[in-house]
């Protein structure tokens, strides 16, 4: 008799879950994810979820090992045609690639902006034209997925003014802020405009002047400044300051030597609209001149406070714990002469990018030649320098990691 020969069974293909497939692509980079989307209606609507965004933000943000999420953003000077725009590259590539330039991807800005903060992937840009006042209006830009707001509504403000402006996450209300503030002859005005909003709203003013020429540094769902304890002059903050200030090539830069007990650094809780007095780092000189004024900027997530010192070295120290003046860590002493670069009286010529999880390496930007980075590496005290593409000259370069969050 014949045997029937039995055909196996097709095996059913193996099925993997809504939640292993989303825990899968919260580790995969935002700009791979957006090629991703148009895999299936299922994967476009969960990669597409903000819960999901929330989620990859975050996984992205804890793992700093050699940059790899780091992106660096440099917002340059507009082209001899009056073109406006920003350059993106990867931070870790100044690690694997034996180049002097940068190798970066430029993003077209149909208008000129100043960047006012960056947070969570997102670009604060604030616009401004000159009426009968100036006009001022911020947009939220995500270079990750080219997309970007709309304009807020028009801030107006004197034009016998100036303003610092600040951008930031409100995890109170799970909304992003704009927040400026107005040193006029009428006194201080602090106005808020957050993401959606309808108009600038009014909060409650600090009596304190800030002297960083650098917009508020966002830290903890908080923007800080560096501000004197007190202006005790006639005329009010304005009078102060136009006695204490010039504008050579329309940079801010203070005239007079500060030390480090006239310095006090403000912190505006985006949640609770409140402020809170920091402290600067105590193992300083109390009676050391700092020329020009220190500056704030953040590493890593934290708060760190960089100056000269006796215009040899640059110092920067680093806040490990918000809030804790104990925690304040001296990161970086080190020569100009072996960072390859110049004091200036007038304006930094450094500041700190970002630095690896070790400590071993840090980024610089360089002012002093139109902005380039300097990798120094404190384990073999090696430094490089790094040009922008072509020369181009940038208004900023600092850093950020791509994300998914909708600027709208």
């Amino acid at each position: 008799m014949k045997q029937i020969k039995q055909i196996p069974a097709a095996e059913s293909p193996p099925v993997l879950y809504d939640d292993l497939i989303t825990e899968i692509l919260s580790w995969v980079p935002a700009k791979s994810l957006i090629r991703f989307r148009c895999v299936c209606k299922s994967w476009n609507s969960f990669i597409s979820d903000p819960e999901f965004a929330k989620l990859h933000l975050h996984r992205s943000s804890t793992k700093n090992v050699d940059f790899d999420h780091l992106q660096l953003l440099l917002h340059c000077k507009p082209s001899p045609s009056g073109e406006d725009y920003a350059l993106c590259c990867r931070a870790s590539s100044l690690l694997q690639h034996n180049q002097s330039s940068i190798i970066a991807e430029r993003h077209r800005l149909k208008e000129k902006y100043r960047v006012i903060g960056l947070c969570n992937g997102l670009i604060g840009l604030c616009g401004s034209r000159c009426d009968e006042q100036f006009c001022h209006w911020i947009r939220f830009w995500n270079p990750a997925t080219r997309s970007i707001s709309p304009k807020s509504p028009p801030l107006y403000l004197d034009y016998d003014s100036y303003t610092n402006f600040g951008f930031g996450y409100d995890n109170w209300s799970d909304t992003y802020k704009a927040v400026a503030i107005n040193f006029s002859a009428e006194g201080t005005q602090v106005r808020v405009y957050s993401k959606g909003a309808k108009c600038w709203r009014s909060i409650r003013c600090f009596h304190v002047l800030t002297v960083d020429v650098k917009d508020g540094v966002y830290v903890s769902g908080t923007l800080n400044w560096l501000a004197l304890q007190k202006v005790s002059c006639e005329g009010g903050a304005l009078a102060f300051v136009e006695r204490h200030i010039c504008l050579p090539n329309d940079i801010i830069v203070w005239k007079p030597s500060l030390t480090f007990t006239q310095l006090v650094i403000i912190s505006l809780h985006l949640g609770k609209e409140t402020y809170t007095k920091l402290w600067l780092p105590r193992g300083i000189d109390e009676d050391l001149l700092f020329e020009p004024v220190p500056a704030l900027g953040l590493i890593n997530h934290c708060l760190c406070f960089c100056y000269d010192h006796k215009r040899t070295n640059f110092v920067v120290w680093q806040m490990k714990e918000f809030g804790v003046e104990k925690s304040w860590t001296r990161l970086v002493n080190v020569s100009y002469e072996h960072l390859q670069t110049g004091y200036n009286e007038f304006h930094h010529v450094l500041f700190p990018v970002c630095m690896s999880d070790n400590g071993d390496v840090l980024l610089l930007s360089d002012s002093d030649s139109g902005y380039c980075i300097i990798l120094y590496n404190q384990r073999d005290n090696r430094v490089e320098r790094f040009e922008s593409p072509d020369n181009i000259l940038c208004y900023s370069i600092k850093d950020y990691v791509e994300s998914l969050v909708s600027p709208c």
